[in-house]
């Protein structure tokens, strides 16, 4: 890959949370994010819980689209109440169910879903509803390829190129933001389903330091799209300071 490489995201993305079609209208949305109805089965007064091992269940399918629409309306009101989350999944609010929203670009929902395959890896940061105003570093990646049962095929989200194509005739492609924070914000729901949290997925800088290795001492680091460098611990301290670069394992 060119050396001169330059490829910017935004390091500083906070995923508070993290699917209805992308092309939903806005009758549909609000059609959507109403009153569940009072003879559902999932009537009642729901809210955000915070005990981990009720987090920890693994949850099952609904038996239908309908079903994950009624547990649906109740996400989206407690995602609207939370002020500043951009998704919740099911599990969350105490329904072990395979089903989340999200509400990064638009409003998603999204039924028995499940991540087909993942490119591009990136260190982010991100949060969760469930453990309030906590926020690390963590390993995504930056286009996931997903099925549910309320979409028709198979759908990417996230950056929609071939990046290590891309970035052969745009060595300054810039990623949007928001592609990113809904590409990781989807992982960090669909991981609900399965009872796995953020913070197992930590990621966890190598300790380096120029008092234990020195500054003249060369270093192998790596981008978040997976470029390798080998450089001197005081040119490559810049880029590890950047976000976009980190010492490889």
């Amino acid at each position: 890959m060119d050396e001169t490489m330059n490829v910017i995201i935004d390091k500083h993305i906070n995923t508070s949370e993290t699917g209805l079609p992308q092309n939903i209208t806005k009758d549909e949305a609000d059609r959507i994010i109403t009153e569940v109805d009072s003879n559902s089965k999932y009537s009642g007064d729901y809210h955000i819980i915070y005990n981990e091992k009720q987090l920890r269940q693994k949850c099952t399918n609904v038996d239908s689209v309908e079903e994950g629409q009624e547990i649906s309306r109740i996400l989206f009101k407690l995602l609207a109440q939370s002020k500043n989350g951009i998704g919740l999944s099911a599990i969350q609010v105490g329904i072990p169910k395979n089903v989340f929203v999200t509400n990064v670009k638009e409003p998603l929902y999204f039924v028995n879903a499940e991540i087909i395959k993942g490119e591009y890896p990136i260190i982010t940061e991100e949060g969760c509803l469930s453990f309030p105003n906590k926020f690390i570093k963590t390993k995504r990646n930056l286009k996931i390829t997903i099925k549910a049962d309320n979409i028709k095929g198979e759908v990417t989200y996230g950056y929609q190129g071939d990046i290590t194509e891309d970035i052969k005739t745009n060595p300054n492609l810039k990623i949007e933001g928001l592609d990113i924070l809904e590409s990781v914000s989807i992982q960090h729901e669909i991981d609900h389903k399965n009872g796995i949290l953020m913070y197992d997925r930590m990621f966890h800088q190598p300790d380096f330091s120029s008092e234990k290795i020195g500054r003249n001492k060369e270093v192998c680091i790596v981008s978040n799209l997976g470029e390798e460098k080998i450089l001197k611990y005081k040119k490559a301290s810049p880029l590890i300071e950047s976000g976009l670069w980190r010492f490889k394992n």
